[in-house]
């Protein structure tokens, strides 16, 4: 019958039919939905591996690298970098000012001199040079195992009018130092002594002082076979008691090294030496390196 009741027993076996049914069903969603998510998953991976191997970049990273904080980062960088450079290039150009004198001041000497006297340069060339020292040291009477100080001047434009300058090293050598290594007068100071030592015979000396040894060590031997030639205008010697083929040898005086050149006579020609790691001296005899040598070591005096 239809509406016959069920019996306790049948009811919970319907209930437990209807269940596992349900929980059957349950899985079999549970299970697809897994699948379907691994499949996904996987189309993701795939699709950004052959992206990256064909190096297309996606769109959203693209968005999130030029964002407008980052190109302001960027910007900013690339300002304090030009900066830097600007005021690089600024400085290496920047000349250094000019040293007026006055004959009234004082004139610093890194040795004692006996004597001193000025030279205005005015044409710039060596000729000048030349002509005005030749006439200098023959009117000049030098005693006995003195020095005599040169110091080189020229005439500049102030907003107070015309000024005495010292002639800086630079200046010096673009007058003298035809051959000089440009990279070798870089390392030169201001100011240089340039004058004469009288003992047997009246020998010239240039002192020069330098801020970057390596550099100036280097540049001295690469200057070596025209330093005579270049230094022949101020030194009052000629030119054709040299010979290139003749080669600077090294020598020990006074306990400092000492790189001399001597003639086919066997008679000095040039030396010059590095007393200290910033001051080289030149001149043409022993005597008158081992005088300025020994002068160095002393304290310095002021000349009036």
């Amino acid at each position: 019958m239809d509406n016959e009741q069920k019996t306790p027993e049948e009811k919970k076996e319907g209930q437990d039919t209807f269940i596992k049914r349900l929980r059957t069903y349950k899985y079999d969603i549970s299970e697809a939905l897994k699948q379907q998510k691994q499949s996904f998953t996987g189309m993701v991976i795939a699709e950004k591996k052959r992206q990256e191997k064909s190096g297309v970049v996606q769109p959203e990273q693209t968005r999130k690298i030029f964002t407008p904080k980052n190109i302001f980062i960027g910007l900013g960088i690339l300002l304090v970098v030009l900066a830097i450079g600007v005021s690089a290039f600024m400085l290496l150009r920047a000349k250094a000012p000019e040293q007026v004198i006055s004959p009234s001041l004082d004139i610093q000497s890194p040795v004692f001199l006996e004597n001193h006297k000025t030279i205005s340069i005015e044409r710039f060339n060596e000729n000048e040079i030349r002509g005005k020292v030749e006439v200098l040291k023959r009117e000049e009477n030098m005693p006995i195992d003195s020095i005599l100080g040169i110091t080189f001047t020229k005439t500049i434009e102030t907003l107070e009018g015309e000024q005495t300058a010292l002639l800086s090293t630079s200046e010096l050598f673009s007058m003298l130092g035809h051959e000089t290594p440009r990279q070798l007068i870089r390392t030169f100071n201001d100011p240089f002594l340039f004058g004469f030592h009288a003992f047997r015979k009246t020998e010239p000396f240039l002192i020069l002082t330098n801020r970057f040894y390596d550099g100036a060590f280097l540049g001295m031997l690469q200057w070596e076979p025209f330093m005579l030639s270049d230094l022949s205008p101020m030194f009052l010697l000629e030119r054709t008691d040299f010979s290139r083929t003749q080669l600077f040898e090294d020598v020990v005086i006074q306990n400092n090294d000492v790189r001399i050149l001597k003639n086919t006579n066997n008679e000095t020609k040039l030396l010059y030496s590095f007393v200290d790691r910033n001051t080289i001296v030149i001149t043409t005899n022993t005597d008158a390196f081992k005088e300025i040598v020994t002068r160095l070591k002393t304290p310095q005096k002021m000349l009036r």
